[in-house]
């Protein structure tokens, strides 16, 4: 049973010029102010002076530059009545130009800090829905604004097994503390003085 596929909304280049810029800014005021968009100066050629400036502080060419989705959007909360991502998709707080090596880095090898790589995160999710997905039929797959309790009989039971399972616990165990330990017995302490023969 194949998943949802979820969009992926057009990046504006206005908002490509915002995550440009707050990179920059991050470097430092002076290079900011050189970065500000000129009187007459189409978007289309604001945005390339800002990439080729923000290049040049990563140390990397302007086509290796790639725009990142942090998180990416298969791991955000996604409405599918609305269509929209929370975080948004387009939101400028949560999209960053890394180089292509740094890029490939964290989608495959390690994430940002001590997180998993996004490949890890996005195959997670992918799980999560699949399992999702086989608790309806192919009645109750068709309209996803079916409330549960609508459910047919069948979708139901598997609903709840699966929820069950995905809430599951493992069992706590009771410590033992120290005055509940077993004692262990010990014998009485022979006198051997005593058990030794008279004249040796």
């Amino acid at each position: 049973m194949a998943t949802v596929k979820r969009p992926r909304p057009h990046i504006p280049d206005m908002v490509k010029c915002n995550v440009a810029g707050r990179q920059i800014l991050a470097a430092g005021i002076n290079i900011f102010a050189e970065s500000l968009r000129d009187e007459g100066e189409t978007l289309r050629d604001f945005l390339e002076r800002r990439l080729h400036m923000l290049s040049g502080l990563l140390g990397c060419k302007r086509s290796e530059l790639h725009l990142d989705h942090d998180p990416p959007l298969r791991v955000r909360d996604f409405n599918k009545r609305t269509g929209k991502y929370t975080p948004d998709a387009n939101d400028p707080a949560h999209l960053i130009y890394r180089t292509a090596v740094a890029h490939r880095f964290k989608t495959n090898v390690k994430g940002d800090g001590a997180q998993f790589p996004d490949r890890v995160l996005i195959n997670r999710e992918r799980k999560r829905d699949r399992q999702k997905m086989k608790i309806r039929c192919s009645r109750c797959l068709t309209n996803w604004r079916i409330p549960p309790s609508r459910l047919c009989g069948r979708c139901l039971k598997v609903a709840v097994a699966v929820r069950d399972k995905l809430e599951k616990k493992w069992p706590k165990r009771k410590m033992q503390s120290a005055s509940n330990w077993p004692k262990r017995s010990f014998g009485k302490r022979q006198d051997h003085d005593k058990s030794r023969k008279p004249g040796r």
